[in-house]
């Protein structure tokens, strides 16, 4: 286990997949974690699990409701760094209210405390953002031909939220979707008209794979990436492509965070899209089935929707866009952060681990 460095690093929402991979991450590195959870309990596993060897360099604070002004008042005290990473999230709501306002408050409130709370120690705040914002959920609203970076930006999503009709299906997808966006927004524009002392800066993953850093219990508690690629081993139908068929690990999303608080001068009032490669459900599929031999794997279609290629770190791939296809780059985290991003292949293998036991 690494000295500690003197440095204390805020997670908000440490519970959450990538949070949770996220804090362990930097324990790594030698720094201090503070988290915050919504209720105590939901922490315990982790805590007594995978971050006991660090069990002295951990800390939890309590916050109930995020959106309530002064919600991180007293849990970035102190802190160098900070990530804010927990978004509400709760797809039985589809309303504005329920939906869009609170991604909006939690994230103005997280930035408001920083500014009010905090001393010169703090140099950066990380907000992680989503694919939804850069692109279309659904790959026939995507450009074909077209590679979707940083600089694309889903203004629209929220007009189309507004304009679904009462009891859409699409509603409480479609909210989540305009919550990203309004969210992001809501944080470059603080961040013009405050001017902080601290970077701002935004990670936005793509459609995230990896494993979890503890055992769900059931299929059911998979995050919802996740769940695509388990409906794959279950040996149920291949689900439809979704976010262009894109993907990038979690462990990557982690280093991509660490990286952007450590190198503040570079990364503020920046964008970087986490989009690690090109992992579509029929790839997942033809790869599990030759990795387990022995196992009943979802078929599909063999060996279709996707190519040869080179990726984002030059390697040449088996799992790679199709030609005319939208792509999806990573490549200015590739370039700027070094970041050289886990393969589908191992990220696939470390996803399914332990998923033996839901049958």
């Amino acid at each position: 286990m690494p000295d500690f460095n003197g440095k204390t690093l805020l997670v908000t929402g440490l519970n959450g997949f990538v949070c949770a991979v996220l804090g362990k991450y930097v324990l790594s590195k030698g720094y201090k974690l503070r988290g915050t959870v919504r209720r105590l309990e939901s922490i315990d596993d982790i805590i007594k699990g995978p971050l006991a060897t660090y069990k002295d360099r951990v800390e939890i604070v309590l916050i109930p409701n995020m959106t309530a002004p002064g919600a991180f008042d007293e849990a970035v005290i102190g802190v160098d760094g900070i990530f804010h990473v927990a978004t509400p999230v709760d797809f039985s709501k589809s309303s504005w209210l329920d939906v869009v306002v609170p991604a909006v408050d939690g994230s103005l409130n997280l930035l408001a405390s920083a500014l009010k709370k905090c001393d010169s120690r703090l140099t950066s705040v990380v907000v992680t953002g989503s694919g939804n914002t850069v692109c279309p959920m659904m790959c026939s609203d995507m450009r074909q031909g077209y590679v979707y970076t940083e600089k694309d930006f889903q203004d629209g999503a929220v007009d189309a939220f507004i304009n679904l009709g009462k009891g859409d299906p699409l509603a409480s997808s479609s909210a989540y979707i305009a919550s990203k966006v309004k969210a992001e927004q809501a944080v470059w524009q603080w961040r013009d008209e405050n001017n902080p002392p601290f970077a701002v800066s935004m990670i936005i993953p793509h459609n995230i794979l990896g494993g979890t850093l503890v055992p769900a219990k059931s299929p059911g508690r998979l995050p919802l990436s996740l769940q695509l690629v388990y409906q794959i081993w279950a040996n149920k139908d291949v689900p439809n492509k979704l976010f262009g068929g894109g993907f990038v690990d979690v462990e990557d999303v982690a280093k991509a965070h660490l990286w952007a608080y450590e190198n503040p001068n570079v990364a503020d009032g920046e964008r970087y899209y986490a989009a690690g490669g090109y992992g579509p459900p029929q790839a997942q599929a033809d790869f599990l089935r030759n990795s387990f031999p022995d196992r009943k794997i979802s078929e599909g279609t063999p060996k279709s929707d996707y190519a040869p290629g080179s990726d984002w770190n030059g390697r040449s791939v088996w799992n790679w866009y199709p030609e005319g296809s939208a792509q999806h780059s990573g490549q200015k985290l590739a370039d700027q952060a070094r970041l050289v991003f886990k393969p589908l292949n191992q990220s696939l293998l470390e996803t399914v681990v332990g998923w033996e036991k839901f049958e």
